[in-house]
């Protein structure tokens, strides 16, 4: 990525300002279609911009690109999620679980999902993994899925 390019995204994003480092890293992955850490920022970036299709999108790409790229199934679940597509959260982060069965945050993800579904089994299983790999993002999860 051009000089310009990177420091544009960094100071859109240290400024909170999402949208524009998001447009920054679409304006790179249009120069360069298989750049992957351009793809997996712009998902970053289009996330905290609100902008969910976006972001699923470029980490779909990533995916794509590097199927063995953990992160970008983690990262994938969580646009899906936020936008209510549940199935399509759930089947990302099966991928990231299946990749790195010891992925905490994608555990946690998918009890999130699991509760959305309404899955009480789901939500159990997930809560007694999280016992065992983190305390902590278990007793957040309990927290979230009891309200």
């Amino acid at each position: 990525m051009p000089q310009n390019r990177i420091t544009s995204w960094r100071i859109n994003f240290n400024a909170n300002r999402f949208a524009e480092a998001a447009a920054s890293f679409k304006r790179a992955t249009e120069l360069k279609p298989d750049y992957e850490e351009a793809y997996f920022n712009l998902g970053v970036a289009s996330f905290r911009a609100g902008q969910f299709d976006q972001s699923a999108e470029a980490f779909n790409k990533v995916a794509t690109l590097n199927p063995a790229n953990v992160e970008a199934f983690y990262n994938l679940g969580n646009p899906y999620y936020k936008a209510a597509r549940y199935q399509e959260a759930l089947t990302a982060l099966n991928q990231a679980i299946k990749l790195k069965p010891t992925h905490a945050l994608a555990h946690f993800s998918r009890g999130l999902v699991y509760a959305s579904l309404g899955d009480k089994e789901g939500v159990t299983h997930d809560f007694a993994i999280l016992k065992k790999l983190d305390p902590q993002l278990a007793e957040k999860l309990y927290n979230a899925v009891k309200k």
